[in-house]
């Protein structure tokens, strides 16, 4: 099954929807990954800052892994991709 943009190009050229149209259905989809994308990276922020407090009882290997997350690479570059989507938002 094609994305909807695909689906929304392919409706603009076969001349069924004008280009305006095709605009603000495009920037429709696109703010919702956005907004996908931001909620996904707000959990796991909040469960690698929740591993480090100390009120918070979680099962201890599962403390372990997330404090060793919040100190990956990974963890920095979702953090800076999340800074960046937060800054294209309007």
């Amino acid at each position: 099954m094609p994305s909807e943009s695909a689906q929304i190009l392919n409706l603009l050229a076969d001349r069924r929807i004008d280009v305006d149209e095709a605009e603000r259905l495009l920037a429709l989809v696109g703010g919702r990954d956005r907004f996908v994308t931001l909620a996904f990276c707000a959990i796991g922020v909040a469960l690698a800052v929740s591993a480090n407090l100390q009120p918070i009882h979680l099962d201890e290997r599962l403390a372990a892994a997330l404090r060793s997350f919040a100190g990956s690479a990974a963890f920095h570059q979702l953090q800076t991709y999340c800074i960046r989507m937060l800054g294209e938002l309007p």
